[in-house]
C-alpha cells in the first residue's frame, strides 16, 4: 500500500468514526467496553487513535475538514495511479528538497 493509499483510508476511517459520533449512533461513554462494542459495527479494531482523539476535535466542523482532506486524498491517490515509478521518484524527490529548503 503507497503513501497515498494510506492516507485515504486513514481518514475514511476517521471519518466514519466522527461520523457516527456527531450523529449520535456512537455514544462515548465511561465505559470503554460499550463504546468498543458500537465502534465495531462503524470501524475495524484497534479503536485506541480514535479513542485517544480530544474531545474537542470530535466536531461536524471537524467532520467537514476530513471529508475535504479525503476527496484531496483521494485525487492524489488516482492520481499516483496512473504515474511510472520515475514520475513518483521525481514528485517524492521533490517534495523532499522542498521541505529540507524550508527548513534551512
Amino acid at each position: 500500500m503507497n503513501e497515498a493509499e494510506q492516507r485515504v483510508r486513514k481518514l475514511e476511517r476517521v471519518g466514519r468514526f466522527l461520523e457516527a459520533v456527531v450523529s449520535g449512533s456512537v455514544q462515548l461513554t465511561a465505559d470503554l467496553e460499550a463504546v468498543e462494542n458500537q465502534l465495531a459495527g462503524v470501524v475495524e479494531a484497534p479503536y485506541d487513535d480514535l479513542l485517544d482523539l480530544p474531545l474537542r476535535s470530535l466536531t461536524s466542523t471537524r467532520l467537514g475538514r476530513i471529508r475535504r482532506q479525503l476527496e484531496d486524498a483521494q485525487a492524489a491517490w488516482e492520481e499516483s495511479k496512473h504515474k511510472r515509478a520515475r514520475e513518483v521518484w521525481r514528485d517524492e524527490l521533490q517534495k523532499l528538497i522542498t521541505r529540507k529548503r524550508m527548513r534551512t
